[in-house]
This record gives structure tokens, sequence and C-alpha cells, in this order.
């Protein structure tokens, strides 16, 4: 059980860690073509984790969703900003928002929770699916960042091998599912043809940042 333990402390790093490079990226480079109702699904599929974790009374589950819901709440800051040009009061809403959710979930059946943890997760990814098929057909350069989904498949697939330890049919699927979908992501934004060339902003601040040379 250590083992299943360490493995899953390193699956839930590294989905933690998988909503910082897409924060950043959409900070400094805007949220073109990021969905920010994937991002919303993400963080209450996370919530569900978490209270599923707290109503079954496993550590591991319950310390890698409270990281991974703060890496994506900041995440939705970050993409709440984008939009209102805000930072205080998106924070309230969001935090109000989760603790709601989390807290509503602490009383409906266990059955019910275990299902949106597991349908959620699969749910989630569509809409960003369905933005960068979009963006690769017309060649729209997006701020998608790779690294958080690759991230995203290895943490996944971590807890697809946790799961198989355990013998628990709820992590088995919709970690199977995510992975191949979050490969798919991948793929999709590599093959984007519109992300092969350098951005018009990007080439102007290249050479804002060339030094003049002296005449």
């Amino acid at each position: 059980m250590a083992s299943a333990d360490l493995i899953g402390y390193i699956s839930a790093a590294l989905l933690m860690f998988m909503s910082i490079p897409q924060t950043i990226r959409a900070y400094r480079s805007g949220t073109a073509g990021v969905s920010a109702v994937t991002w919303w699904t993400i963080a209450v599929a996370i919530s569900m984790w978490l209270v599923y974790g707290i109503r079954t009374d496993s550590t591991v589950i319950v310390v890698a969703n409270v990281a991974s819901l703060s890496a994506t709440a900041a995440m939705l800051l970050v993409l709440t900003h984008a939009s209102v040009d805000r930072w205080v009061a998106p924070a309230l809403v969001i935090f109000s928002v989760l603790a709601l959710v989390v807290t509503a979930a602490l009383f409906v059946p266990l059955l019910l929770v275990v299902a949106a943890a597991v349908c959620l997760p699969i749910v989630s990814r569509v809409p960003q699916l369905r933005q960068s098929f979009s963006n690769y057909r017309t060649g729209s350069r997006t701020s998608l960042s790779r690294l958080t989904w690759i991230l995203a498949a290895a943490g996944q697939f971590g807890w697809l091998i946790y799961g198989l330890i355990l013998g628990d049919p709820a992590l088995i699927t919709v970690n199977v599912v995510c992975v191949a979908m979050a490969i798919a992501l991948v793929a999709a934004d590599i093959a984007n043809p519109g992300n092969r060339e350098p951005r018009v902003d990007d080439a102007i601040m290249t050479v804002s940042q060339t030094p003049a040379l002296d005449r």
C-alpha cells in the first residue's frame, strides 16, 4: 500500500503542476484557444474528488485534490481577469463558488459524488477538444500550453496505476479516458498550422528587445 500511496502523491504533484504552465502562458500571452468552460468543469471535478477523499478517509486523495484545486483556482482567476480586468472580486467569486460546491457535495449521497467525480473530468475535456480541433481546422494560433496537457496525461496515468493497485473502478475508468483525451489535445495543437508560425506580437517584441546599432 505504501507504493500505491507514493504513486498517488507523484500523480497528485503532476496534476497540481499541470495548471501552472497554462496559467503562466495565459497571463503572458492571453487566453486565445483556451476554454474557460473546461477549466471551470475541471475545478468542479476536482472538488468532487476532494469530497470523495474526505468521505472515504483517503488522505492521499484529499491532499492531492486540495493542491490541485488551489492551482486550478489560480488558472480560473487569470481567465476571469482577462475578461473583466479585475483581481479581487473574481478571486472572491471563485473561492465562494468552489466552497459552495464542496460544502453541498458533503451532504449528497456518495454515489452521486462518485458519479460526478467520474463523469466531470471526462466532460471537462470536451469543450477544449472542440476548441482545439476548431482551431486546427481554421489554422488559428492558440495560447494553449502543451506542457499542461502532457502533465495531465502523465498524472492521470499515475492515478490509473493507483486505481489498478487498489482495484478502484472509478479511478480506473476516469483516468483511461482522460489520458486519451489529453493526448488528443496535444496532438491537435501540434498539428495546428497556425501554431507553426511566429505571431505578429512575438515578432514585434523580438524587434523591440533587439539593441539598436550605433550610428
